[in-house]
């Protein structure tokens, strides 16, 4: 009778271990403000908010398209963006 008490409340203290070791994984999940709603994971870490600020350089890039050769023959046309405005420059050289 002793032995099967000891193996409940060796049950109950393990089970009680794994709740507590595994209760600020869900809420950290929860908590994180970068992950979409519909997004579900599973042991997987919060990103760092400073982490995510140094990444941030490299999605804000501007891009160069070539739009044809300017009328004169001497150069090309590229469309570069600025804020939200596409903007039309004629280049005579390389990395003119």
């Amino acid at each position: 009778m002793k032995l099967v008490n000891f193996l409940r409340l060796a049950s109950l203290c393990s089970l009680a271990l794994l709740l507590a070791a595994t209760s600020p994984l869900a809420a950290a999940e929860k908590d994180d403000p970068f992950r979409p709603p519909a997004v579900t994971t599973q042991d997987v870490p919060a990103v760092a908010p400073d982490l995510i600020e140094r990444l941030r350089q490299y999605q804000n890039v501007r891009s160069a398209a070539f739009r044809g050769w300017s009328p004169d023959g001497k150069g090309m046309l590229i469309a570069t963006r600025f804020g939200d405005t596409t903007q039309l420059h004629r280049v005579y050289e390389p990395a003119g």
